[in-house]
């Protein structure tokens, strides 16, 4: 149900802009120009838990990526807000915002 709730917010949210929002299983997805997010427990070596692979300034990486951490703010409306919102502020990194 909160996997259902993040996507649903985060189509809302991106519709009105053009941008896809797909559930996926796997790797990156690779050269068609978009963003895969990666969302569940970190294991970065570097201690971050939701991060870019970049600001993607100009749009132009035609595979970029991001991580999300797992999320709990105790009920599940809570938990996909705030998975959503996290979604959003690392993507907007790939596509260039800072």
């Amino acid at each position: 149900a909160v996997i259902a709730r993040t996507l649903a917010l985060l189509r809302a949210d991106l519709a009105p802009f053009g941008v896809s929002v797909v559930r996926t299983t796997g790797t990156a997805v690779t050269g068609v120009g978009a963003t895969t997010v990666f969302v569940g427990r970190s294991t970065l070596s570097n201690g971050l838990a939701n991060v870019a692979s970049g600001v993607d300034v100009g749009n132009n990486n035609v595979t970029d990526v991001a991580f999300i951490a797992d999320e709990d703010w105790g009920t599940g409306e809570r938990t996909a807000l705030a998975a959503a919102d996290n979604i959003l502020h690392e993507s907007g990194h790939t596509w260039g915002l800072w």
